[in-house]
């Protein structure tokens, strides 16, 4: 017998989602009409990397860290806790509307941090690098502007994918929380 689950998509939405301050809008364009390419519809995407939910990789901070082709897909699938405590003991942590402290950084036990907020550190550069730096440093993923508004505090299975894209520091993702049902 199989299990059910209930799916949670945990993505916010990528063309629509207000970027990160100073970064472009995402946006659609057409490269082919149907009427020109034989029926298929053709499509750009122009994003910043770190638009909607995303992931970031150590190369966003650190010259020559692993890219986002690179990271180990294991942090990204399996067992997850969301809740608003960072001091909470999970292989994966989603924060709900929380912010980390260099401090609190330092004392995650985690595999992956998740923040459902642009950032999982307050606005300003300076801070933002030291806690990015901090949780690279541990070897701990990060994932950032999650949508987790409606979903209750508690455990879940998480599957959120990074694109396989060499090179590049970050990448959207679509993430799902399971929950049986």
């Amino acid at each position: 017998m199989t299990s059910q689950y209930e799916i949670i998509d945990i993505s916010r939405e990528l063309i629509s989602t207000p970027p990160y301050p100073g970064d472009t809008p995402p946006s659609l364009s057409r490269q082919f009409e149907r009427s020109e390419a034989g029926g298929f519809l053709t499509q750009y995407l122009n994003c910043c990397l770190h638009s909607a939910t995303h992931i970031d990789a150590p190369l966003h901070l650190v010259e020559g860290a692993a890219d986002v082709a690179s990271l180990d897909l294991s942090a990204f699938i399996g067992s997850c806790t969301v809740t608003d405590d960072p001091s909470a003991r999970a292989e994966r942590l989603l924060l709900k509307n929380r912010t980390l402290t260099p401090s609190e950084a330092k004392k995650l036990s985690c595999r992956l941090i998740g923040t459902n907020l642009m950032s999982l550190a307050k606005p300003g550069l300076e801070s933002e690098a030291e806690i990015h730096r901090i949780l690279f440093e541990r070897g701990i993923a990060v994932m950032e502007n999650l949508n987790l508004e409606n979903v209750p505090s508690g455990d879940y299975l998480l599957i959120a994918l990074p694109l396989n894209i060499a090179g590049a520091e970050a990448s959207p993702v679509r993430a799902v929380l399971l929950r049986k049902i």
